[in-house]
């Protein structure tokens, strides 16, 4: 059985401990640990020593050492020391610390680790990211198969890099903290999830490549800050809200948003609020000979997040819309000036931020789909989910939501027999 180490008692324990260690290879079998505070190193210091008697005697020469440097020896000073040590007392009392000794102890360890920190900034790192994507976009070109490697992602990037650099690109990255940089902008932005995982897996990198000398492993500064967003139902749009919405896609759809550009976002507002599609990662992928409006009204969708393909049923209120606007083949949301486009409907409709947040139409969908048939698993495979663990990022649950889904599921359009209402005809291109 292996000896235990045993602590030797004597009268300077506060400075540093002397303890037998029986097992340790040759002589010098007792350990001298002087604590950081008295060491002449400034940091933790073990030494060994082959007798306890020698130990001992080396504590107290120690004890004598720092003995010389107490209040009655403030003689040895130079004038100028002593006045400049003075001064040093007098700011003492309103520190944290008891002693100056610990105070520039701790003054020297800040400025070590200051000295050592890299002054890469956020710019930096920003562009390091944008550039390992767009060789992964080349790899993809080339046909490999590369996670990541989306052009779609690309663009991700780009967009949110710029802000993060507008905002604190000239800043070094090791300054850079959640609350006081990152969420302001998270929050502006209307908790944009997808802006949180690019800023994060920005940091990611930043941690990979240059290790501990900007930040260090597991402290990346990107976090979702739940204490701001905990207990609190997720945001939908309200009746008033969706209802402008859609009349504003549908009064504006032939309407030019710039010369020989015009919004046609009447489907892309439909099948977000009516099947919850997501805007970006399946909206925009869609194309109109998946969408069947004739026989079994489904739309067959494949989400870039997921990689994966399912149908979604189209209710009827949206059927009789998708029917106006429908084309036999295309993608149903036109990809020139897309998010200008969508940014100035939605301030035509009055549901622009703060209102509008990341994906409250799929957020208004399953609220409201909840609401009026309680059917968890419909749900589920209706959001393209595994299970029911993000329900409850999804799923308002407010009493009166009923009602609210009655009008919400038995909509009537504002469909005449010709191009009423500003509805266009049926496009055949």
């Amino acid at each position: 059985m292996k000896a235990k180490r045993k602590t030797i008692k004597h009268p300077h324990d506060n400075i540093a401990t002397i303890t037998h260690v029986p097992y340790k290879e040759g002589k010098n079998k007792f350990e001298i640990y002087i604590r950081k505070k008295y060491s002449p190193t400034g940091k933790p210091q073990r030494l060994y020593k082959a007798t306890q008697t020698i130990a001992k005697d080396y504590v107290n020469a120690l004890t004598d050492e720092l003995g010389e440097y107490g209040a009655s020896s403030l003689k040895q000073l130079t004038p100028n020391q002593r006045a400049d040590a003075a001064r040093a007392f007098k700011i003492l009392p309103a520190t944290d610390f008891n002693e100056l000794y610990s105070a520039i102890l701790h003054l020297r360890d800040l400025k070590a680790k200051e000295d050592a920190k890299s002054d890469i900034t956020v710019s930096q790192i920003v562009d390091e990211k944008i550039q390992k994507v767009k060789e992964r976009v080349e790899m993809r070109a080339k046909g490999k198969n590369v996670k990541g490697g989306s052009s779609k992602t690309l663009i991700e990037y780009e967009y949110y890099g710029k802000i993060l650099k507008k905002e604190h690109g000239s800043m070094r990255a090791v300054d850079f903290k959640n609350k006081e940089h990152f969420f302001p902008i998270y929050k502006q932005l209307g908790h944009r999830e997808n802006f949180r995982k690019v800023c994060h897996a920005i940091f990611n990198l930043c941690i990979k490549e240059h290790g501990g000398k900007v930040i260090k492993k597991g402290q990346n500064p990107i976090t979702q800050e739940k204490e701001e967003i905990a207990d609190k139902d997720p945001a939908y749009l309200k009746q008033d809200q969706w209802q402008k919405l859609i009349l504003t896609a549908i009064t504006t759809e032939n309407k030019e948003y710039r010369k020989g550009n015009a919004y046609e976002l009447t489907a892309w507002a439909t099948l977000g609020l009516w099947c919850g599609l997501r805007p970006d990662a399946e909206l925009r992928l869609l194309d109109w000979k998946d969408v069947d409006l004739d026989y079994k009204n489904r739309v067959w969708v494949y989400s870039s997040k997921t990689r994966k393909r399912r149908h979604v049923d189209i209710p009827n209120c949206a059927v009789k819309i998708l029917k106006k606007v429908a084309k036999k083949k295309g993608l149903v949301v036109k990809q020139k000036n897309y998010h200008k486009r969508v940014l100035s409907l939605k301030e035509r409709a009055g549901v622009g931020r703060p209102i509008w947040v990341n994906d409250i139409m799929r957020h208004t969908f399953a609220s409201m789909h909840w609401a009026m048939h309680q059917d968890e698993r419909e749900l589920i495979k209706q959001m393209g989910h595994i299970d029911n663990s993000e329900l409850d990022y999804y799923v308002a649950e407010e009493k009166y939501l009923v009602d609210q889904a009655e009008e919400f599921w038995n909509f009537t359009p504002p469909i005449s027999q010709g191009t009423g209402s500003g509805f266009p005809d049926p496009k055949t291109s």
